[in-house]
């Protein structure tokens, strides 16, 4: 029969439990927060891709404006065809910014979508509290 002298096995094991759970609650903080980054980062891109659209639908009617008034400048002979093509190009390029842009917002709501696990339409995630965080 033996008996211990000390509690020190006892003492080594709670140390070791005790480790273990604030390792275990350190992990679980830290994917918490990590997540929290990924949606935040999801957030601040949809929005930036929100203000690229705005712009680049300005810069799409303000080219259609430009085109128009070529094309009637044109029609009263005082511009060329040149300048009415290099002016209908630029008003092509515009529209092909605000579809890239259109193509950018609809990726970076999935991405939101992936960050926080769901559905945005089916789970009726609401963006305009995309700004208030806690």
């Amino acid at each position: 029969m033996e008996i211990p002298l000390s509690n020190e096995l006892r003492r080594a094991r709670l140390d070791r439990s005790v480790q273990e759970r604030m390792q275990r609650l350190t992990t679980q903080q830290l994917r918490e927060l990590s997540v929290r980054r990924e949606i935040y980062d999801a957030l601040d891109q949809m929005s930036q891709n929100w203000q690229r659209i705005l712009a680049t639908r300005q810069n799409v009617v303000l080219a259609g404006l430009n085109y128009d008034a070529e094309l009637k400048q044109f029609k009263e002979g005082l511009r060329t065809m040149t300048e009415v093509l290099e002016t209908l190009t630029r008003l092509g390029e515009a529209q092909i910014r605000e579809v890239r842009a259109i193509g950018d917002y609809q990726v970076s709501m999935i991405d939101l979508a992936f960050a926080t696990g769901t559905l945005l339409g089916h789970s009726r995630v609401d963006l305009g509290q995309a700004n208030a965080r806690p």
